[in-house]
């Protein structure tokens, strides 16, 4: 992750991709990634698939698949700052 965050500073792009990247990390390290995306999320948009809660915690939007009893895939999505106004 330190170099894929190194090359991102000097030569960002659009938008990064992560599928649960932060899987095995403890949770010190947990800290640092979440410290990373947030530093670079002003110039660059992750997504990021994960698990883990504290890195949850960090997103401004949260997106959510559910299967109905249709079999049927549904997307939820949640902007956080939105939530958090109104409730």
């Amino acid at each position: 992750q330190a170099l894929i965050f190194s090359l991102l500073r000097i030569s960002p792009t659009p938008f990064v991709i992560f599928d649960e990247v932060d899987a095995m990390l403890d949770e010190a390290n947990v800290g640092r990634f979440r410290d990373a995306l947030s530093r670079l999320a002003h110039d660059i948009q992750f997504i990021v698939i994960t698990h883990n809660r504290r890195t949850i915690e960090a997103a401004n939007t949260l997106y959510g698949v559910s299967m109905g009893d249709d079999s049927v895939s549904q997307v939820y999505s949640l902007k956080v700052d939105e939530w958090i106004d109104g409730n």
